[in-house]
């Protein structure tokens, strides 16, 4: 694991304190570090990805993208990498990896915030891959671009990259969406 143990616990505990609803997501992602490395697609129960929810410069909408093998939409995200130096690294490489968005391109939201969301979801066993059936603990990282974006999606894993107004963005995740816009990213 090269993203530390303290940093990974510090961004959660950052995450759940800002988010009061989300308490109860401490304890689990926490013992997530009992079955192995986190990070590690290795650790079969379930392991933390990364993914980013992109604002457009508008901040009216956000990209998704159809995912091959999982066949649903989701964020630009994926597997945390050994050479990743930070969750929100490993997020930025994915966004560019699946999409051509560099992340120089793209700016953080800061504070509150950062991790806008974290996406609890089911993974379906691969037996090709020998992968059992686990869980992604999605930290759901938001940004916003810099200025108009080429969005070029990595053909063999995504798809029909596509702009959703982030007011039909459902749930939690949409509330704070909307509230992100609508103070330009900034936690006030």
């Amino acid at each position: 694991m090269t993203i530390p143990l303290p940093r990974i616990e510090q961004a959660i505990a950052e995450y759940s304190a800002a988010w009061d609803g989300e308490r109860h997501l401490l304890p689990l992602l926490r013992g997530l570090a009992l079955d192995g490395d986190p990070t590690s697609r290795g650790t079969l129960a379930g392991h933390l990805t990364g993914s980013v929810v992109l604002f457009d410069a508008d901040w009216r909408n956000v990209l998704q993208i159809h995912h091959r093998v999982h066949q649903r939409y989701l964020f630009p995200g994926g597997h945390i990498d050994a050479e990743d130096q930070s969750l929100q690294a490993a997020a930025l490489r994915e966004l560019h990896e699946e999409v051509g968005v560099p992340p120089r391109s793209v700016r953080l939201l800061p504070g509150r915030f950062r991790i806008l969301h974290v996406d609890v979801h089911d993974i379906a066993a691969r037996p090709e891959r020998h992968e059992p059936a686990h869980f992604h603990y999605d930290l759901r990282f938001a940004a916003v671009a810099a200025g108009p974006l080429e969005i070029r999606p990595q053909e063999d894993e995504v798809s029909d990259p596509r702009w959703v107004p982030v007011a039909e963005l459902p749930g939690v995740l949409g509330e704070r969406a909307r509230e992100a816009a609508a103070r330009r990213g900034e936690p006030g």
